[in-house]
């Protein structure tokens, strides 16, 4: 049992729902199921307006409890390195003269700082690999650990679709669980963001891809099978796109309308009808950008502007996803409380 807010807790049960109607379309696709790729949604029963009650497995494991354990066993403290990227890069900055620098001179010396201090912390005081050896030692063999690896990657690729897909807030460490038996990938505070006007508001990396997850990954499954997996399953939602309309129309109708009413006091049944014309625009551009970014992802053939060039991958936006998501100029620029060196 949890205490949550109502918005809270009826996110959650629109992300089970969101959940469950997108499995039903990759049931029905073939090259999704030939490929094994589902989205499992989570069991959230609303019990009372602030009480709800969900499912809770003992294998569950997230990236921040394998960072506790971690810091524990080798006596440091969580927040130490959080500490030590925030000194470092102050002392940088100050030597270097930042104030009397004009705004673009700070934001490149800014990034080139950060940049320093975080493939330090990368390199020796992160094991990029914690996670990747807590499972090593919770399975059996190598085949195991390749079943993992496997069902993983495909749970994480329908999963950071969606967190690209739907602006959702950053995957901080505490949000980023999973099952150690089987991969299974879940969705705490899967929450859309919105600007102040309504409207989707993209992070500023798509989803989440730091060094221990690709370092969970492999290079193996993440080339062959997290990649392929994100197309496919766009393609998939992009195909049946016209039988979900309506019901993603109703998802993001009802989580606009109380993440507006959660910012104001109580409304009556006939305001908050009146709140739901007024917003239907802005649900209706919302849907928009979610069936762009869907089109986007799935398998696009293009050919090249320059004949003398090679093709274009059919999977291109998905690499430039992925190369923005695990790039170190981008996660170096990440606040502290994202954690961008697990």
């Amino acid at each position: 049992l949890q205490f949550a807010i109502p918005y809270w807790t009826r996110t959650d049960e629109r992300t089970s729902q969101l959940h469950y109607i997108l499995d039903k379309v990759l049931r029905r696709d073939i090259m999704a199921s030939r490929n094994y790729m589902t989205m499992k949604p989570s069991a959230v029963i609303p019990i009372a307006q602030r009480l709800r009650m969900t499912a809770e497995s003992d294998s569950r494991l997230s990236l921040d409890d394998a960072f506790k354990r971690h810091c524990e066993d080798h006596h440091s403290a969580v927040e130490s390195v959080a500490a030590y990227f925030g000194e470092k890069v102050s002392q940088s900055l100050h030597s270097k003269g930042y104030r009397g620098k004009d705004v673009k001179e700070k934001s490149a010396m800014e990034l080139a700082c950060k940049l320093e201090v975080y493939e330090k912390i990368c390199s020796s005081k992160v094991n990029p690999e914690l996670l990747l050896n807590h499972m090593r030692s919770k399975l059996h063999d190598a085949e195991a650990l390749y079943h993992f690896r496997r069902a993983y990657a495909g749970h994480l690729a329908s999963n950071s679709l969606l967190q690209h897909v739907f602006a959702v807030v950053p995957r901080n460490p505490s949000r980023v669980a999973f099952h150690e038996r089987n991969g299974h990938v879940l969705s705490p505070e899967f929450r859309f963001s919105y600007n102040n006007q309504g409207f989707l508001e993209n992070q500023k990396v798509p989803f989440r891809m730091t060094p221990n997850l690709r370092e969970l990954l492999g290079t193996v499954m993440l080339q062959g099978r997290f990649l392929p997996g994100m197309t496919t399953v766009a393609t998939a939602v992009k195909t049946s796109m016209e039988d979900i309309d309506a019901s993603l129309r109703l998802l993001l109708r009802d989580d606009l309308v109380a993440w507006y009413t959660s910012k104001s006091m109580a409304k009556s049944d006939g305001k908050t009808q009146e709140l739901e014309k007024q917003l239907s625009d802005r649900v209706t551009k919302n849907v928009l950008q979610i069936q762009s970014k869907f089109g986007e992802c799935s398998i696009r053939k293009e050919v090249a502007k320059d004949k003398s060039l090679s093709s274009v991958p059919v999977d291109q936006k998905v690499r430039d996803l992925l190369h923005e998501a695990s790039g170190n100029e981008t996660l170096c620029m990440m606040p502290p409380t994202f954690h961008p060196w697990l």
